[in-house]
């Protein structure tokens, strides 16, 4: 009996060592991680028509890229190769009115601005992303419907390999160069919302608001 629960701890022991081992690491730099502390800034930009109030048929322009150098908090870090892995964000959503102070909740009709694709990569599971090769992506936005419209650009995440053979794990924060109409897109929601609102989309930097008539 003694014999047979020892046999049953280490058989437990050895179990609990092989399922720990097939989980990624939690915290750590590389693509393998779950979760990385490396973190830099992409400078994407916005042109064309970049009124606060556009119409129907106007163009926006959307357009980054992953520089060849990274600038980190671990030091800089010179690219090799873009990994599959990696991908960013972009919601879009639009409506008549705000009712909520959270980012999206729109009243009326959800008038959303579909991204026409220019350059990008496309993951195994069929997202875009950045283009493999070139580390470029480029859309256009043009409004069909009139309303009220936010873009917001999302970090994601970066897997790749520098040009001295070591992988990396990197938290992008993607920066639009185009003015924040704090002003605008608090006008679109009752005055009791304003405050939470603006505490919300002020630490944002990857955010638009436009209007189209």
């Amino acid at each position: 009996m003694k014999n047979h629960k020892i046999i049953l701890v280490v058989s437990l022991f050895i179990f609990l060592s092989v399922l720990q081992s097939c989980d990624p690491e939690r915290f750590c730099t590389e693509p393998k991680c779950a979760y990385s502390p490396v973190s830099t800034e992409i400078q994407g930009t916005m042109s064309g028509k970049l009124d606060s109030i556009i119409h129907i048929g106007d163009t926006i322009r959307f357009y980054m890229k992953i520089p060849d150098t990274m600038v980190t908090n671990y030091g800089n870090i010179v690219f090799g190769r873009l990994l599959q892995n990696s991908f960013f964000g972009i919601n879009c959503s639009g409506g008549d009115s705000l009712i909520g102070s959270g980012e999206g909740a729109f009243n009326g009709t959800s008038h959303l601005v579909t991204p026409i694709l220019i350059k990008y990569g496309t993951m195994s599971g069929g997202r875009k992303t950045w283009d493999y090769s070139t580390r470029e992506y480029e859309c256009l936005f043009i409004p069909t419907e009139k309303g009220r419209y936010i873009i917001s650009i999302i970090g994601g995440r970066i897997e790749m390999t520098a040009n001295d053979g070591r992988s990396w794990l990197l938290n992008p924060a993607i920066k639009l160069n185009c003015a924040k109409r704090y002003d605008q897109y608090l006008s679109w929601m009752d005055s009791s919302m304003r405050p939470e609102a603006y505490s919300i989309i002020s630490r944002k930097i990857g955010w638009y608001c436009f209007e189209v008539k």
